[in-house]
């Protein structure tokens, strides 16, 4: 199951913590290159991937929740698209 949420609240660090865990980056954000005829190799956006880690997991074994989060350039910078699903 895959879950799309939209969100217009600033993105910082302090969203990605929950009760139970939190959302690890896993890699630095990722440029996203347009393959369409008009953004033929443009810049469209960065995408950023984060891991969903369990405060109870001593050994900091990661879970299979993935979230991707999406920063297209055509949105303003403080609005975002959250792309979460289990593996």
């Amino acid at each position: 199951m895959v879950w799309h949420f939209y969100s217009c609240d600033e993105y910082n660090e302090e969203i990605l913590k929950t009760n139970s865990g939190y959302w690890k980056e896993t890699v630095s954000n990722t440029p996203i290159i347009g393959k369409w005829i008009t953004s033929n190799g443009v810049k469209i956006g960065e995408k950023q991937v984060l891991v969903f880690q369990s405060y109870e997991n001593i050994n900091g074994s990661k879970s299979d929740w993935v979230m991707h989060v999406y920063q297209p350039t055509f949105l303003p910078p403080n609005q975002v698209i959250f792309r979460i699903y289990d593996v």
